[in-house]
């Protein structure tokens, strides 16, 4: 009786019907759960489930509730993250749509510069040219070197002048005279012309890349500037005088030098006549073969010369001796390129030979490497800092050139390097740049105009 009394009291606490053990809202439910009929047990007032049923129907159907649960929550844990993932591939579609735009925007700005100097700056105009240069014998190396195939043979096998000329014991060292004699000339016209115009009262064109001039101008500027701050009421863009007081050009010494240069030369000669071997031991030259011979060639002479140039100014005894006469003047000019002592002389045609020799350079990669060099050693003297030039053209300060050689001669130190920059650098024989006028007298024009004024 108590146990009847019990089922009955959960029955109507929990709503359930007895006979299908769902609740009165279950049961009217569309997704009604089929179950059998459970076991039931006979009283007298009537027949009820039996408990043990009942409680492991509940416990079934508790079970499946809590599965279809976690199914719902594991749907909406999906819906959540796919909108996650979709949301995460927007932002970064967006990020990189964002740093695109910026990359092209960068782009077009760095053209639009590049552009702007090719058009205005003469130096870029030049390194283009010589990009353009270089990108053609890469590219037509082999049209090229069927060229230089045609003209070996004609060097090597005509009667024609230049072919017999070539063929000769004297063709080097007479090739590096002619050429020395075109490059001193070209640069001693541009020395008079700046002086002609500036004695009329006129400005040369030339004027503003001739170190002298604008190394004086630097110097007037800075006496302005320190008047100026010495509180005299002065005005700091007054040009300066029109007439530069030249140094003297070295004109008749060169050509009794270049004597000290040729006669044991031509000596040399004619004791041991050995071109013809030379040329017997190579075929056609290549267009790459030229290259790596007059490149590798020109840093080996200039290793070798600093190794030189270096112990003549660090031993007294050697620099009076020996290399005071080529710091004659502190305003050199091109002539002063053979302004040398005989053994000087002969140290630096000594180290040229060394270099092609060592590396056994094609008779034409001679040639042309004594065209070469000749220019290089006129152009570190001759006064000029011309938007052409290697130290204007090769980036990154690379080439030595004319303003810094120009600096060595003007104060006896730093830049021992005859072309290139990389061992001065090494050993820290570079002018720092400290904004003085010893920083700014190696610096290219356009980094100085602010301190130079022209008429």
């Amino acid at each position: 009786m108590k146990y009847s009394v019990l089922i009955s009291l959960f029955c109507c606490l929990t709503g359930t019907d007895l006979a299908t053990g769902f609740t009165a809202s279950e049961s009217t439910s569309t997704n009604r759960i089929q179950t059998s009929r459970l076991p039931t047990i006979q009283f007298s007032f009537g027949t009820v489930p039996s408990p043990v049923a009942v409680t492991r129907h509940y416990l079934d159907r508790g079970s499946m509730l809590s599965s279809m649960s976690m199914s719902t929550r594991s749907n909406d844990s999906e819906l959540k993250a796919s909108t996650v993932i979709h949301s995460m591939d927007d932002n970064q579609g967006q990020h990189q749509r964002r740093i695109l735009k910026q990359w092209v925007a960068n782009l077009g700005r760095i053209v639009t510069k590049v552009w702007h100097n090719i058009r205005t700056e003469e130096v870029t105009q030049w390194r283009c040219a010589a990009i353009l240069f270089v990108s053609s014998l890469a590219i037509f190396h082999s049209h090229i070197d069927v060229g230089l195939a045609k003209l070996w043979t004609y060097l090597t096998t005509s009667s024609g002048l230049w072919a017999r000329w070539f063929r000769h014991d004297h063709w080097e060292w007479l090739l590096a005279v002619a050429c020395f004699n075109v490059y001193f000339h070209s640069f001693l016209l541009a020395d008079r012309a700046v002086l002609k115009a500036s004695q009329n009262g006129k400005d040369h064109p030339l004027r503003k890349h001739r170190l002298q001039d604008r190394f004086l101008a630097q110097q007037y500027h800075q006496k302005l500037q320190k008047r100026q701050q010495a509180g005299e009421d002065v005005d700091i863009n007054e040009t300066p005088p029109m007439v530069t007081k030249h140094s003297p050009w070295h004109a008749g010494g060169y050509v009794g030098e270049l004597w000290v240069y040729m006669v044991p030369l031509f000596i040399w000669d004619k004791l041991d006549p050995r071109r013809h071997r030379l040329i017997a031991r190579f075929g056609a030259p290549t267009t790459l073969q030229i290259c790596r011979d007059v490149t590798l060639s020109l840093l080996m002479y200039d290793l070798l010369f600093f190794c030189g140039h270096v112990l003549m100014h660090k031993i007294p005894f050697i620099n009076r001796k020996i290399h005071a006469k080529h710091h004659t003047t502190t305003e050199v000019r091109s002539g002063d390129t053979v302004r040398l002592s005989v053994i000087e002389q002969v140290l630096e045609v000594g180290f040229s030979i060394v270099a092609i020799r060592t590396l056994r350079c094609h008779p034409v990669s001679r040639s042309i490497y004594n065209a070469i060099i000749t220019f290089l050693l006129t152009e570190l003297h001759c006064g000029f800092d011309l938007p052409w030039t290697p130290q204007n053209v090769i980036p990154f300060g690379l080439a030595t050139g004319s303003r810094r050689h120009h600096y060595h001669h003007r104060n006896g130190r730093h830049y021992y390097q005859k072309f290139f920059c990389h061992v001065d650098r090494l050993f820290g024989f570079v002018q720092k740049d400290d904004d003085t006028l010893l920083g700014d007298s190696v610096k290219p024009l356009h980094q100085i105009k602010d301190k130079v004024s022209w008429p």
